[in-house]
Parts: C-alpha cells; sequence; structure tokens
C-alpha cells in the first residue's frame, strides 16, 4: 500500500506559546531547521523556504519549497502547502503542525505532512522529518 502521510510527534519541554514561536519566527527557524526561510504568519500568506546544501549533508542541490499558509491558530496550530520548486512530480501537499499543552511546561508537538500520494522521495522526506523533529526537541 502506498504511503501518504508522514506524522511525527515528540515532547518538548517548554510552553506551546514558546513551541510556536521556535516553529513559525522567521529568526528562529533557522536555528533548527529551514537555512533561508520566509514565513507570512498570515492566512493567505507566503511561505518559502530554502534549505542549502552547503549546510546540509543530506541535499546535493539547494532544496527551496514554496507554498501559502493555510491556517494559523497562535500557540495550537499552524498549516501550510509544500511543494518543492525543482519537482514538477511532487505532490500538491500539505504540513501540519498541532500543538498540545500538556502541562505548564511540555508541549507535544505533533507534525503531519499529508497528501503525499505518488511522493518519489517519500523515504527521504520521512528521514528528514525524523531528523529535525529531533534537532526542534533539543531547543527547549
Amino acid at each position: 500500500m502506498e504511503k501518504s502521510e508522514i506524522t511525527k510527534t515528540i515532547v518538548a519541554n517548554s510552553s506551546p506559546a514558546n513551541v510556536f514561536k521556535t516553529i513559525s519566527d522567521e529568526k528562529e527557524l533557522p536555528k533548527w531547521w529551514v537555512d533561508v526561510p520566509v514565513l507570512e504568519l498570515h492566512e493567505g500568506g507566503n511561505m518559502m523556504f530554502r534549505f542549502l546544501k552547503e549546510k546540509s549533508e543530506m541535499l546535493d542541490q539547494d532544496y527551496v519549497v514554496k507554498g501559502k499558509v493555510i491556517e494559523v491558530i497562535p500557540d495550537k496550530k499552524l498549516v501550510y502547502s509544500w511543494k518543492p520548486i525543482d519537482d514538477p512530480k511532487f505532490p500538491d501537499s500539505i504540513v501540519t503542525w498541532t500543538l498540545e499543552s500538556i502541562d505548564s511546561d511540555k508541549t507535544k508537538v505533533t507534525l503531519t505532512h499529508s497528501r503525499l500520494e505518488g511522493c518519489e522521495i517519500f523515504a527521504l522526506l520521512d528521514a528528514g522529518w525524523e531528523y529535525f523533529l529531533k534537532k526542534l526537541a533539543k531547543m527547549f
């Protein structure tokens, strides 16, 4: 059966507000994930993430993803579309971040990358999300 969705969950030792800032602030994203981020944090806002090959062991060229912000619920949820600019075969996919407060100083972070039917680099994406979610957890 073809896989069409990646879901990863971590527990961050921080509040949902701090985690939300870390996954949505253009100044915070390069500390753990995107080398050159553009993220207009409102519904319909533009998203462009540039991953630089010189900063990654996984890339043989720069990797650029574009999308639109679909939903923003501060400290709870962030959703945007995700499409690499150099891969016309890549499906029009969706990335959803969901944050749930566990107690006063912990947050359950769930990342879902969906609508990946026919994705030729599914295993690479899965490994990439695993790697970056571990880096995110270490931010707190």
